[in-house]
């Protein structure tokens, strides 16, 4: 993926994170939010159809995830804080779950 596309779905994302702070708790949320602004002919449909055909649209979720997380870092006072220790801990046991055999 472009840096440039990225950049442009950071910036979406700060705006939104700004704006909205139910967004700053819940990723699907905010990738429902960002497809309003990237694909707003999309957005009459069922979420569930635009994730079956995020593909063919050529929607990153995860690059929507990784912008929340580095707009965070950059901006915490755009973070949920009980979010951010759930986040924390799940990172944990992520870590724990990787090192297993």
């Amino acid at each position: 993926m472009k840096t440039n596309k990225l950049r442009k779905i950071a910036d979406i994302v700060k705006d939104i994170l700004e704006q909205d702070e139910l967004a700053r708790t819940d990723d699907c949320y905010l990738m429902l939010k960002v497809l309003e602004i990237t694909h707003p002919n999309e957005v009459g449909k069922i979420f569930t159809e635009v994730m079956l055909n995020a593909k063919r649209n050529k929607i990153n979720f995860e690059s929507i995830r990784r912008c929340r997380q580095k707009v965070q870092e950059k901006y915490p006072e755009l973070k949920d804080i009980d979010i951010a220790e759930k986040r924390a801990e799940e990172i944990g046991e992520y870590r724990q779950f990787a090192l297993e055999n």
